[in-house]
């Protein structure tokens, strides 16, 4: 009896659990595409508005931080790949 518990909890484990994944991604897809694309907005107007301050502090004659350099290199990327993740969106449908 004990093993027949213990299977049928091993096949529950591993085909209910990837099952609900699955619709909770079909479900809170669109808001969750939403939701990136607003961050990534957010993130853009912070990178945007670093920028102004480097650019401004380069005319000024000021060192730029390599760290500074970094975070707009970074962002730059961050916002390039989501722009690929929301823009096809046939791509991030089977990535789900």
């Amino acid at each position: 009896m004990e093993i027949a518990i213990a299977f049928a909890a091993k096949v529950v484990e591993y085909t209910v659990a990837p099952i609900g994944r699955q619709l909770g991604c079909l479900i809170f897809y669109k808001r969750n595409v939403e939701n990136l694309k607003t961050q990534v907005q957010r993130l853009e107007e912070t990178k945007d508005r670093v920028q102004r301050d480097v650019d401004v502090a380069q005319r000024n004659g000021e060192e730029i931080h390599t760290d500074v350099r970094s975070w707009l290199s970074k962002v730059n990327e961050l916002i390039e790949e989501a722009s690929k993740l929301y823009g096809d969106e046939g791509r991030t449908t089977t990535g789900c």
